[in-house]
């Protein structure tokens, strides 16, 4: 016993074990309370984007271009054979969804178990856009602190942008997790200790996680280029670590091209592997860079722009595009004339954030800046939430039009910014109420301020993302189809006509959106593929190409088929079932 300790005799055998049990409890708590804390942000998040309450659900039908991810899917992971097509380069839109690995694989998992449906489209989308709040929660305790990294987790899991995204079956919401572990890992580098060398786990990691763009939406290829600039400014201001920085600047500079190239050599036909590695951010031609010599390839994107305006010049096309995309992004950050995300998420007026954020994310912005101007430690680590913010806001001046699916990879940061503003204002309020002998602890005033952040905003999402949606025109055609699987297979089967100036895509598009809904009931055939298989016992339904296959007579007994048509395609059709040698009234149901 050490001198002067109290003495033991008075305390219980029960009593000590009572204390050792707390202490290893507590003990146990620091080793796993960040996977604690995650894995609860992650339940958190989650739920709200699985249930309908309290912030509404999706409309039951496809929406916000999921009938591309379902095409994609069926064309390159549902095929009979698997090929390389699903690690081709891609541009990274959302129209590119379920081609690559990042959908694919968990879309194929899902599928597998629980058949081709819409739930099972977008489970995966969910499950994988839930990491997102942990995600988020782990990098900003590196940048703004614990408290404030909380806080934006929070407003992340209650953004309509982030619900609306993260439960739609695209690469956008999916993108988050890709775009928050190259954060982190970016995070690793940066702190590690100051004379560090270069090493396998975490500068190597940091270099891999480069790939994750490859598969990613659009805007998170973005930072590539801004890795490779944050490490070379790192270089410069860390002597000590200057080569390590300076080779994984290198490695991460190298890797995206490299892995392109080779991706165009492996899949492609007839690979061109510079004109591939060029292209990496050509966007399918939205954006300026990509845009030709001719105007109206920039100014058909400008609301109210004649071809005949601006001397009929790409400049001058291209400064109306960048001046209408700065007004909306200030409009979207303003939160002025905007309208909800469930029926205006493709366009510029679907809400990025409520209003009340701006001036919270400009205190924050200013505070972020103020450890440069002071040169503290961890200087990088602390101003990169406002460098992410502006890195994956700003290049979207350049492009077609700025609506809040482009702007989803920068509201993480932008929200760490509004957290963090939270937290400065917190700290001045205390201390003026010290100045007024009213003693308050900032934890107090940030609970307080967090609290008037939080509640207006759940409020407003749940009205946004209560509001009513129409339903789509496919999914009228999908209820239509529906109330004829009986008549379908007394008839042994029907064909579906569209409009063949759709084009094949659009087509295909159509009908993976109907088989979502209707694969327990209706047995696509492709007219296309020569080869009718056998009958399983549902209704089946021929499609694609069928008004050139009625004229070269490829279809049996049209006389006698039924047919599903839509109005575009009427007055083709009729032509073409008359010009086969058919009288009378076609067998037709008019599709909406």
């Amino acid at each position: 016993m050490v001198a002067g300790s109290p003495s033991r005799e008075g305390i219980s055998q029960g009593a000590s074990a009572s204390l050792a049990t707390r202490h290893a409890l507590t003990v146990s708590w620091l080793r796993h309370r960040t996977l604690c804390a995650s894995a609860v942000l992650y339940a958190l998040a989650l739920v709200l984007l699985v249930l309908p309450v309290p912030f509404g659900g999706l409309p039951a039908w496809v929406y916000n271009w999921e009938g591309y991810t379902a095409w994609r899917w069926l064309t390159f992971w549902g095929a009979p054979e698997l090929t390389l097509g699903i690690l081709a380069p891609t541009d990274g839109l959302m129209t590119d969804s379920g081609q690559g690995p990042l959908l694919g694989v968990p879309l194929t998992i899902s599928f597998l178990l629980n058949g081709f449906t819409l739930e099972a489209l977008r489970l995966p989308a969910m499950l994988m856009s839930a990491l997102a709040v942990p995600l988020l929660w782990l990098c900003g305790s590196r940048m703004v602190g614990p408290g404030p990294a909380l806080l934006a987790a929070l407003l992340l899991s209650i953004s309509p942008v982030f619900l609306f995204y993260g439960r739609t079956a695209t690469l956008v919401g999916v993108s988050l997790l890709p775009l928050l572990l190259t954060v982190l890992a970016i995070l690793r580098v940066l702190d590690a200790p100051r004379r560090a060398g270069w090493e396998w786990r975490r500068e190597g990691a940091l270099v891999a996680a480069m790939l994750l763009g490859l598969f990613s939406y659009a805007p998170v290829r973005l930072l590539w280029p801004m890795t490779v600039a944050i490490l070379a400014v790192a270089a410069l201001c860390s002597p000590a670590r200057r080569r390590a920085y300076l080779l994984t600047s290198v490695g991460c500079l190298l890797v995206v091209p490299a892995m392109v190239m080779a991706q165009e050599a492996a899949t492609m036909p007839k690979p061109e592997p510079v004109s591939a590695a060029l292209g990496y951010f050509h966007a399918r031609g939205e954006q300026l860079t990509a845009m030709s010599e001719n105007s109206s390839d920039a100014g058909q994107y400008v609301r109210g722009f004649a071809p005949g305006e601006a001397n009929g010049s790409l400049f001058g096309a291209a400064t109306e595009l960048v001046v209408q995309n700065t007004h909306d992004l200030g409009r979207l950050l303003r939160d002025v004339e905007t309208r909800p995300v469930p029926t205006d998420y493709w366009n510029e007026a679907g809400r990025f954030w409520p209003g009340l954020y701006l001036p919270f994310a400009v205190i924050g912005a200013l505070a972020a800046l103020s450890h440069v101007v002071r040169g503290r430690n961890r200087v990088l680590s602390r101003v990169l939430p406002l460098a992410l913010a502006l890195g994956l806001t700003l290049p979207l001046l350049l492009t077609s039009r700025v609506h809040v699916g482009r702007l989803l990879p920068a509201l993480p940061f932008a929200l760490l910014l509004v957290a963090l503003g939270v937290a400065v204002a917190a700290t001045k309020v205390s201390r003026l109420f010290s100045t007024w002998a009213v003693p308050v602890q900032p934890a107090v005033v940030g609970l307080v301020l967090a609290a008037g952040v939080v509640l207006p905003a759940s409020w407003q999402a749940r009205a946004e993302m209560a509001v009513e949606v129409a339903p789509t025109r496919e999914e009228q055609t999908v209820r239509h189809l529906a109330r004829w699987v009986d008549p379908v297979i007394e008839r042994g089967g029907a064909v579906l006509v569209e409009d063949s100036a759709l084009g094949d895509e659009i087509e295909r598009v159509h009908a993976a959106t109907y088989q979502l809904a209707l694969d327990r009931h209706y047995q696509f055939v492709d007219i296309s593929a020569g080869v009718e298989p056998p009958a399983d016992g549902r209704a089946q339904l021929f499609w694609r190409g069928a008004l050139g296959a009625l004229r070269k007579g490829s279809i049996a007994a049209p006389c006698e088929r039924l047919w599903f048509v839509t109005p575009e395609a009427s007055s083709d059709f009729l032509d073409a079932w008359r010009d086969v040698g058919c009288s009378g009234v076609p067998d037709l149901v008019m599709l909406p």
